[in-house]
């Protein structure tokens, strides 16, 4: 063999693969998509998603698949879907549990900042600050002059230690410069229920949950933690108007793939989840769960993980919340 045909056959089996990658990119999808979810059928983040899944399936031209792996904390489900082949057809539902407090609650198989990339965020509910119908407290200022005349005597229900609602309650104590006693429970209908008994004085719970107790006028709500106010909760102040200064806590939700996927495949998807979130039908259904529609693109919505986690991180650190 010549020399010249031998290094044009060499050029050739070097540029074939490449080739074949870049056809296959724009080919994709061409098969259902499956998106792992941390929790079970029903959650709020399921919810949101099948609120989407309809009109993702259409702009893609694929069924869009919900694989349900609730446990440890969302960290099965983050470790599967950071795991996966990148090729496109695995994402995970992410959210400020999963990647965001996550990484300081476990001792997880993979790296958050280096083995996932951002495709969209979705959507974000404020948390919501609230005590019982007949409560003595009618303001978050009324909490934290108590609490500071009877340190240590003022209780609080959560779903559980290293959750975003345990976690509120814990950057309420830290910038309001008060202590409050922590009472885990074990979901979050016995953490309402025990502030709707009294037994303990209030609690955080996400603006979908509580909706139902606050239209029922079991319960009152005092604060959002967001830095503006809910439409759904418009005559309720945000944390920073009731006096905590820097309170800003939201449960979010997003998809991520693993990191190495391609870019032209994330970029896809992303303008699928795009368009999603600007259909009108799509956008007022979300809504009506409580939460708001909010797409954020891959990169951006890298930048905003990382930041998610390095708040949590000092929040996680002052709470001392350990995995039971």
């Amino acid at each position: 063999m010549r020399r010249s045909q031998f290094l044009k056959l060499a050029a050739s089996s070097v540029l074939m693969p490449a080739v074949f990658g870049v056809q296959a990119q724009e080919d994709w999808p061409r098969k259902a998509i499956k998106i792992i979810m941390p929790a079970g059928p029903g959650g709020t983040s399921d919810v949101l998603l099948r609120l989407m899944t309809e009109h993702l399936a259409k702009s893609l031209g694929q069924p869009i698949v919900t694989d349900y792996k609730p446990g440890a904390g969302g960290t099965l489900a983050a470790t599967l879907g950071a795991q996966a082949d990148p090729d496109g057809y695995t994402l995970m539902l992410s959210s400020a549990a999963t990647h965001g407090i996550a990484p300081w609650m476990y001792k997880l198989k993979f790296d958050a900042d280096k083995d996932v990339a951002g495709v969209a965020h979705m959507a974000f509910t404020p948390n919501v600050l609230y005590v019982r119908k007949d409560s003595q407290f009618k303001s978050v200022r009324d909490l934290v002059v108590y609490a500071k005349a009877n340190p240590g005597k003022l209780n609080y229900s959560s779903s559980g230690n290293g959750t975003s609602l345990h976690l509120s309650a814990v950057q309420f104590g830290l910038l309001a410069g008060v202590q409050c006693v922590h009472v885990p429970y074990t979901g979050a209908a016995p953490a309402m229920q025990a502030v709707i008994a009294g037994d303990t004085q209030f609690s955080f719970e996400n603006s979908i949950s509580i909706m139902g107790q606050i239209r029922g006028g079991t319960v009152v709500p005092l604060a959002v933690t967001t830095t503006t106010r809910s439409p759904q909760l418009p005559d309720v102040p945000t944390m920073v108007e009731a006096g905590v200064p820097g309170f800003n806590i939201s449960s979010w939700f997003g998809v991520v793939a693993p990191a190495a996927t391609p870019r032209a495949v994330v970029d896809k998807l992303a303008l699928a989840f795009e368009r999603a979130l600007k259909d009108p039908q799509v956008a007022e259904g979300i809504r009506k769960t409580g939460a708001e529609p909010m797409y954020i693109g891959p990169r951006e919505f890298d930048a905003f993980m990382r930041a998610e986690r390095q708040k949590w991180e000092t929040v996680v650190k002052a709470s001392g919340a350990k995995v039971s």
